[in-house]
């Protein structure tokens, strides 16, 4: 009964929504914690939590952008004890520790009893995102604490052990396990059918993985059945990711970094070079060594971005804010220029035009500026960025 009030409730406020101004917002109780079990069990609630952090840029949008939206509001307000706190400040800290908070924003679904019961982990985009997972987290069968109860039954059952990986995943838990389990119920030549493919594809992120050799052994089949670029570009991730994990240890370890490259190399995968250029990059950019950064994007870029408009535009964009030469910053005129020529977006006409402007183009600088903000107009986006940048070039002029 409660689900299927839950569901009116939803329909009626869906049926409500206009394109009128939105007035409402998550009332975001302020409570201390214990306050709010309380006001849980007292009122038969789960509490909904958003934990965040004050420099998460995600965080500050959801704030502003989804729980301001009427129809969020409402339904949050209904069926929750809504709070939120800060996990690097009072008793975040403690709550951080106690959910296992690693990532930001985390929403969290908690009963009377300090029981988390569901979460989701990063800020969604479309409001029906957070209506549904209203639905989720009321749901005893399908929310995370629900998969929980049911897999000693279901240890043998791929539907099920499918729908629980995508809510660890979603929740930003361990999934190893579950996994393990899953591919348990597969023979090897069934890691061809689709929706292997996909599990393989959103879940396998390892190289230690024998179905990720699997797909690498048998790569050219996979690509002529799902794409030789979804093919690349999880095998290239899976790679990077074990080189990334090197740079992202406490303690960098150079003579690990370096075999692992070798590893890399050595499989004689087509895209090795690529791999180990971006990881080199990365590295550079992680020790703040602008030497070794121009040195490695001079020599790796024409080869290996060339065609790829996202990573010309990310590497024309640090040498804008990190180098002041005139020769690098031509350099990076030209990759931006590129990005443009391979698809021209608000972010990256904006990129050309500061790398202008830093050269002394101040003219040229103003109008392609003024076209960044034309197609964010045009595209639906944000342009006070562009705008205030605009507004300093013509100060300037």
């Amino acid at each position: 009964m409660k689900n299927l009030r839950l569901v009116l409730f939803i329909m009626v406020f869906c049926a409500a929504l206009t394109t009128g101004a939105q007035n409402r917002s998550i009332n975001f109780q302020e409570l201390t914690w214990q306050q709010a079990l309380n006001k849980a069990r007292q009122s038969q609630k789960l509490i909904f939590m958003d934990a965040y952090a004050s420099w998460c840029r995600p965080c500050k949008w959801m704030s502003a952008n989804i729980f301001t939206n009427d129809t969020v509001a409402d339904i949050f307000n209904e069926q929750f004890i809504c709070v939120k706190f800060d996990m690097e400040k009072g008793e975040g800290i403690q709550l951080r520790e106690q959910f296992n908070i690693k990532a930001y924003p985390t929403l969290l679904f908690v009963d009377s009893k300090g029981k988390m019961v569901h979460r989701s982990v990063g800020a969604m985009q479309q409001v029906r995102e957070y209506i549904e997972l209203c639905k989720t987290a009321t749901d005893p069968l399908n929310r995370l604490a629900g998969f929980e109860e049911r897999l000693p039954g279901n240890k043998d059952n791929a539907v099920f052990l499918r729908s629980y990986l995508e809510v660890l995943q979603k929740a930003y838990l361990p999934y190893d396990q579950i996994l393990e389990q899953y591919f348990a119920t597969q023979k090897q030549e069934d890691l061809f059918a689709s929706q292997n493919w996909k599990i393989i594809y959103r879940f396998v992120n390892n190289t230690i993985w024998p179905q990720f050799n699997f797909l690498f052994e048998n790569r050219s089949k996979y690509a002529e059945l799902y794409s030789q670029d979804s093919v690349d570009t999880k095998i290239s991730s899976v790679f990077y990711n074990s080189i990334n994990a090197i740079l992202n240890a406490k303690t960098f370890d150079p003579l690990k970094y370096e075999a692992a490259k070798r590893q890399i190399l050595e499989t004689g995968y087509e895209h090795a070079d690529k791999i180990v250029f971006q990881a080199d990059l990365d590295r550079a950019r992680r020790a703040n060594d602008p030497g070794a950064y121009a040195q490695t994007a001079l020599e790796g870029v024409p080869q290996h971005l060339w065609l790829d408009p996202t990573a010309l535009n990310e590497v024309a964009w640090f040498v804008f804010e990190n180098y002041s030469e005139e020769e690098m910053l031509q350099q990076a005129l030209k990759w931006a220029a590129r990005s443009v020529e391979l698809d021209t977006k608000p972010y990256n006409l904006d990129t050309y035009a500061c790398i202008l402007h830093k050269l002394g183009f101040i003219d040229e600088a103003i109008i392609h500026e003024e076209k960044a903000i034309q197609l964010a107009e045009e595209m639906g986006e944000p342009t006070e960025n562009y705008r205030q940048m605009l507004e300093r070039f013509r100060k300037e002029k």
